[in-house]
């Protein structure tokens, strides 16, 4: 039987130099073969790359690019740490982001969720709208916030505004708390007393006055009020649907701001009832 003859290197590198000319000879079969191996070398290049860019929870930073002065420190940790556990959960690509957005939307915090998006290997920033709390309103024995628009604001355990900033609270409102966050407080009393809101903070002894009380209005529409001294006030009826020989809105308001001014208080820094509906004075009951 004959031996087979071992091949030397000068074969080898024969057979290999000609297989290459052969697929220069055919453009097609040789851009083919450089696609695939330039694949895997980016492929092997990247997934290293990809793994030290996805971070441990606790390595990952999340920041809201505005963050209302109002919003206490502990609902800022709460809402980080939800953005943090779902970006952990998913790799850091597009599915991760919207993942994100869906749950911070879902949390009842937010108008809007603009945008989230890495921003280095560890740092997740997200550009969102804040619900904004303008006044509490006292049911029972809890306490809720709305916005402006009467839409109710998520509750939590623990505190959602800092305590240097202050609120009017409604009470004895017609209807109880709408079933979830974002939704509208019905009645047309919640509507009134947002008018007369929007009325009272735009003067510095707003701050003076506690709640809104509404117990009166289902009858004849009369919204009284009262103020940290204390003291009662009869507002009277809703701003631009005064009764027949009723002061005006900007009657009420230049009274008030007057006794604000002459005595440093709206009430006169002494506890008491006042009407302010009369149309020729302030009255004093």
């Amino acid at each position: 039987m004959a031996r087979k003859r071992k091949r030397s290197f000068s074969d080898v590198f024969q057979s290999i130099s000609g297989g290459l000319l052969e697929l220069i000879k055919r453009p097609i079969v040789f851009a083919w073969l450089f696609t695939v191996c330039g694949l895997t070398v980016l492929t092997a290049l990247s997934v290293p790359k990809l793994r030290a860019a996805h971070p441990a929870p606790s390595d990952i930073w999340v920041s809201f690019t505005q963050v209302p002065e109002w919003l206490d420190d502990s609902l800022v940790n709460e809402l980080t740490d939800l953005a943090r556990g779902h970006l952990a959960n998913e790799p850091i690509a597009r599915d991760g982001l919207i993942a994100t957005s869906t749950a911070l939307a879902q949390s009842g915090w937010f108008e809007e969720i603009r945008q989230v998006r890495w921003t280095s290997d560890n740092h997740a920033e997200i550009d969102a709208q804040f619900m904004i709390p303008y006044a509490k309103v006292n049911d029972g024995n809890r306490t809720y916030f709305i916005d402006m628009y009467g839409k109710l604001v998520p509750s939590r355990v623990g505190q959602t505004v800092k305590d240097n900033y202050h609120f009017i609270a409604l009470e004895q409102l017609a209807h109880p708390a709408p079933p979830r966050p974002g939704m509208q407080w019905d009645g047309k009393d919640v509507i009134a007393s947002l008018q007369l809101l929007h009325l009272f903070y735009d003067y510095e002894w707003g701050k003076q006055i506690k709640t809104i009380n509404l117990s009166r209005f289902s009858g004849n529409k009369t919204i009284q009020f009262t103020t940290t001294t204390p003291s009662v006030f009869v507002w009277g009826s809703p701003p631009n649907e005064e009764r027949a020989l009723e002061a005006l809105a900007i009657q009420k308001l230049e009274r008030l701001s007057k006794a604000h001014e002459s005595f440093g208080a709206i009430d006169q820094n002494d506890s008491g009832q006042f009407d302010l509906t009369d149309p020729h004075s302030f009255i004093r009951k």
